[in-house]
């Protein structure tokens, strides 16, 4: 058996009117000492403020990333992108003050693409690397777009009763059931839920610079799509809500990242 078919949620949810994907067993964590990247054992699993400790020799690990960090160096491409590890926390504003690429993460405005997708999506830490616990090699996963956040979340057949602010163990978070779930989920012991293809994202908290916040009680998640040169737009799971914004003090802020595969 492919080990890949291991490491996936088993249920299925819709990300456009003619896709669905599955998500990886648990968020991207990443080791900066030996540059290896897999996936948390547990879903509800959070390295929280251990984050801050964030070094290139650290060796403990980390799941709070800038956006479009897989360390892919294109700089030979395009002098404009400043080269940036996964573990990378500082706005390279002043080290750049280049108005093409102002924050040095990830694509610049002289590419085709400025989102992880098409001719940039190597930026996508999904595609670029090879994943431990994920199959070992690049380009089986990817991270969901801002519109397949928002269909996921709003425009899905049942969009609204598939999703619900959840709880496990001390962790809050975001509950998403597949496409196929019947039955009320608030009466269903999160270990079932598991089995039955149910995704909990947890509030792992967010990172400035170096500082870590609202670990366990909110969380924010990357897409793969840009919004201008310096921003990105995210998924945020707040107590009383969920949200997609853009990042608009610059893409080096660190959040989770939680991947994905299109269903065959």
């Amino acid at each position: 058996m492919h080990t890949l078919l291991l490491t996936v949620i088993v249920g299925c949810f819709s990300v456009s009117a003619n896709r669905q994907v599955e998500f990886s067993p648990g968020n991207l964590q990443y080791q900066p000492a030996t540059g290896t990247f897999r996936f948390a054992a547990h879903q509800q699993d959070v390295v929280g403020y251990k984050n801050e400790k964030v070094s290139p020799t650290y060796r403990g690990w980390i799941d709070l990333f800038g956006w479009a960090t897989s360390g892919y160096d294109n700089r030979a491409n395009d002098p404009d992108v400043i080269y940036v590890h996964p573990w990378d926390w500082m706005c390279r504003l002043e080290h750049s003050g280049n108005p093409r690429n102002p924050f040095g993460y990830g694509p610049s405005t002289t590419q085709a693409e400025w989102s992880l997708i098409g001719t940039s999506r190597q930026y996508d830490w999904g595609v670029y690397n090879a994943i431990k616990n994920g199959g070992n090699q690049p380009n089986q996963w990817r991270t969901l777009t801002h519109e397949e956040w928002q269909y996921l979340l709003t425009q899905r057949k049942n969009a609204c009763r598939l999703r619900m602010p959840y709880r496990v163990g001390k962790i809050t978070g975001l509950l998403l059931l597949p496409d196929d779930f019947e039955g009320d989920a608030r009466q269903i012991k999160f270990s079932k839920l598991q089995k039955m293809g149910a995704v909990f994202l947890p509030a792992a908290g967010t990172r400035y610079h170096l500082a870590v916040t609202e670990v366990g009680t909110q969380g924010t998640y990357w897409s793969a799509t840009a919004a201008g040169s310096d921003a990105a737009y995210f998924l945020g799971i707040y107590p009383d809500y969920v949200s997609m914004s853009s990042e608009l003090y610059g893409r080096n802020a660190g959040r989770s990242v939680r991947l994905v595969r299109d269903v065959k």
